[in-house]
């Protein structure tokens, strides 16, 4: 593999950015008449090919990382909430961790939930619904 130059970095970094082939060639200092062209060759490119894809797995690992943290922060959050007896609190976070996890459109056009994950997600909520409900009633 050839050694990737500056203006093939700056190509990668600005596809890693946008997504889109074209724009980043431009930004990259490619001429815009050719850039979808020049696009697609840089990208079978073996040695850019592997470090786009080394960059975006290293970022999918990062965001994975962070979001298991705000999964792990909420959880203790609605956990603590609940042995106060903060009902709203430990509600919200549920939601909070449906909304992270893509969740909190739970089911599909047939109104079924869609999935394991998603049940549970939903017995979750529907368990602080009811203990919203009881906190009320004392």
């Amino acid at each position: 593999m050839r050694p990737i130059n500056h203006q093939q970095q700056q190509f990668i970094n600005e596809y890693l950015t946008t997504g889109n082939g074209k724009q980043a060639a431009i930004a990259a200092g490619y001429s815009a008449n050719t850039a979808q062209v020049q696009a697609s060759r840089l990208l079978k490119q073996p040695a850019i090919r592997h470090a786009v894809e080394a960059q975006q797995q290293a970022a999918s690992i990062e965001t994975q990382t962070t979001m298991q943290d705000l999964l792990a922060e909420l959880e203790a959050a609605r956990v603590e909430a609940l042995a106060q007896g903060q009902c709203g609190a430990a509600i919200s976070a549920t939601m909070g961790k449906a909304k992270l996890l893509g969740l909190d459109k739970p089911k599909d056009q047939t109104g079924q939930p869609k999935d394991e994950v998603t049940k549970i997600i939903i017995e979750f909520m529907d368990d602080d619904q009811r203990i919203e409900k009881d906190c009320l009633v004392i």
